[in-house]
């Protein structure tokens, strides 16, 4: 089967429309677009397909898709700081660089035994038990 133009599948329906005979219209198409006519199920199909939407040409139907939200960015501008909290920050940052770094020394804790404040390491040497050569042989 040859392909045929919109022109020519109007022109396959309006004869059959006319006649209601797929002999006929096959006629036509080989007398006057000397080409060779279509099957009786293309005629019937480009027929249908003409009352169903009024066009003889087949047009996909697009699926309506959401529309995705573009993505777009706003700067916004920062919110002003007035006068008094920028010379603040001056200053703090500027009396923080005189400053030493705190010594790392440790911190009491506070012994749920005797009540007195001992440092960690104390602490943890008073609840760890070693085990001697004794104990291990028995």
């Amino acid at each position: 089967m040859s392909d045929f133009t919109g022109a020519e599948k109007a022109n396959c329906v309006m004869w059959y429309e006319e006649s209601k005979s797929i002999a006929q219209v096959q006629t036509k198409i080989r007398d006057i677009i000397k080409k060779k006519p279509p099957t009786p199920a293309t005629i019937k199909k480009w027929h249908s397909l003409f009352k169903e939407t009024g066009s003889v040409s087949v047009q996909k139907q697009l699926k309506s898709k959401k529309p995705k939200a573009k993505k777009t960015w706003v700067w916004l501008p920062k919110p002003p700081i007035n006068r008094a909290t920028a010379k603040r920050r001056m200053l703090k940052a500027f009396l923080n660089s005189f400053e030493e770094p705190p010594a790392t020394e440790s911190k009491d804790v506070d012994s749920p035994v005797t009540g007195k404040k001992s440092t960690p390491a104390q602490a943890t040497a008073g609840k760890t038990k070693v085990k001697t050569k004794q104990e291990t042989t028995v």
